[in-house]
């Protein structure tokens, strides 16, 4: 996984402080993450595990409550099918293909 708060060090660096080392190292591990998450999910088993995780996620959905523990909770369950789309790059368009298909 990668290290969210080293990469926000590092963006509130100099670039010439910034250690070439340290941004490559980062830059591979987000790599292997991503080439990790193409292999779990490019099957058809993960496909259908990526559309199961849209709709427990809720990522079409608005909540109605106004409970903000609850909310909390739905934008995190959220944040989770948001991340993995982000991973691919998917555009909305290809989200809303991917849970409804060409219908």
């Amino acid at each position: 996984m990668i290290d969210i708060q080293k990469v926000k060090e590092l963006a509130n660096l100099q670039m010439e402080d910034v250690d070439d080392l340290a941004l490559r190292e980062l830059f591979e591990k987000a790599e292997a993450n991503k080439a990790d998450y193409k292999c779990v999910f490019s099957s058809e088993e993960g496909q259908r595990v990526f559309k199961d995780l849209m709709r427990e996620g809720g990522l079409l959905e608005v909540s109605a409550s106004v409970d903000t523990n609850q909310l909390a909770f739905e934008a995190g369950k959220r944040y989770m099918v948001v991340y993995i789309a982000r991973t691919f790059s998917l555009t909305p368009d290809d989200i809303i293909q991917s849970v409804f298909g060409n219908s």
